[in-house]
């Protein structure tokens, strides 16, 4: 009897220290679900960066919200760069967690797979798959979807519209794609559509560009849009790429190019004063604006390698090494430089003396000769 008695206590002591395993397991979990909420907080914040980094954290531990909105940061460069084939990996963890568990009854993982399935792939979406998981979400009481659902009727009127050619359906839909109303915040398909309306003599696309871009500093797809504008003689568009250029938006910065060789030099006065800033994106641009034939550039660059900046005396280095204008002076400036004690001069004379290119060896030695 007390054999037996004993028998019962240690497995009421194991079951016990079962159950306190457990409980300490949901104390202290690991399962990403922090993360994601910190995450959230911070995208609230418009804090890109902060949110996607949080975001991926929650995404590698496993949190199916994690791993939905990372995917949205990489597709839309929000905060970490574009990267489609990390995008591609995570959608695909994420909806195959989102479809285990909606098969399973979780209603708010029947809402996040309906939306995935209503708007992804964009350019062929199983709305219908959507719809029915959307609906059994609705059913079991997830208030998102019911409240989505009582909005897709109006997205299928808008996008309707749009590809009949309504200007006006167009900029809404492009408000609906950028703002996630169908549940995704989809910035090229936004973008797609404000170009279209442009196409269509809409003259207001500009400022929702500018958002896009704002928000998804490391994707090129609003910038690229804004260029284009720009470089038409758009003056709104001109001013939001120096309002993203000033701010640290390089890709800005990389439109400028077309934009000044397009007609519009005014547009070089902000690339030097990025340059005379200490912004090697702008010393770039000025170097490639050098070799098309531009005023400004070449100058401002020996000027800022005299002061001892090492981007600048690279940038001379590439206009010598490439030799398709600009050369010359950059050439005797590097090597002044270079005789006057500048390592980083000197370094980049090395460099090009090192260079298997005949053509470009003879002609620094000319330049040695003939200061």
């Amino acid at each position: 009897m007390k054999k037996l008695e004993k028998h019962q206590m240690l497995n009421v002591g194991l079951v016990l220290l079962f159950l306190i395993a457990v409980a300490l397991a949901c104390l202290f979990r690991d399962d990403g679900r922090d993360e994601y909420e910190k995450g959230m907080a911070a995208y609230a914040a418009e804090d890109w960066e902060k949110a996607a980094s949080l975001f991926e954290l929650a995404a590698e531990k496993g949190d199916p919200r994690g791993q939905f909105y990372f995917t949205q940061c990489l597709m839309n460069g929000v905060g970490v760069h574009t990267n489609m084939s990390r995008w591609s990996e995570w959608e695909r963890k994420a909806q195959k967690s989102f479809r285990k568990k909606a098969e399973s009854g979780d209603p708010e993982a029947m809402y996040y797979l309906g939306v995935i399935r209503y708007n992804y792939p964009p350019a062929d979406p199983d709305r219908d798959e959507g719809v029915f998981w959307l609906k059994k979400a609705a059913s079991a009481g997830n208030a998102q979807a019911q409240a989505l659902l009582g909005k897709l009727p109006r997205f299928e009127e808008l996008l309707q519209a749009a590809e009949n050619g309504d200007a006006d359906a167009m900029l809404e839909l492009a408000d609906w794609y950028r703002n996630g109303t169908t549940g995704m915040e989809l910035d090229k398909e936004a973008v797609n559509w404000l170009q279209k309306a442009a196409d269509n003599g809409r003259t207001d696309v500009v400022e929702p560009l500018l958002e896009i871009a704002w928000k998804g500093r490391k994707t090129l797809v609003a910038t690229l849009r804004l260029g284009k504008l720009a470089e038409n003689g758009n003056d709104e568009a001109i001013l939001a790429l120096v309002r993203l250029a000033e701010a640290g938006h390089s890709f800005a910065v990389m439109e400028f190019h077309d934009v000044v060789r397009a007609g519009h030099p005014e547009v070089m006065e902000t690339l030097i004063k990025l340059a005379e800033k200490g912004r090697s994106d702008a010393m770039r641009i000025l170097r490639l604006l050098v070799q098309d034939g531009f005023d400004g550039g070449l100058e401002t660059l020996v000027k800022l390698a005299e002061d001892g900046d090492t981007d600048a005396i690279d940038e001379l280095r590439a206009l010598v090494s490439e030799r398709k204008g600009g050369e010359e002076p950059a050439a005797r400036t590097l090597l002044k430089l270079a005789a006057d004690g500048n390592k980083d001069a000197k370094k980049a004379v090395r460099r090009l003396e090192k260079s298997e290119n005949e053509d470009l060896k003879n002609f620094l030695s000319r330049m040695k000769n003939n200061p």
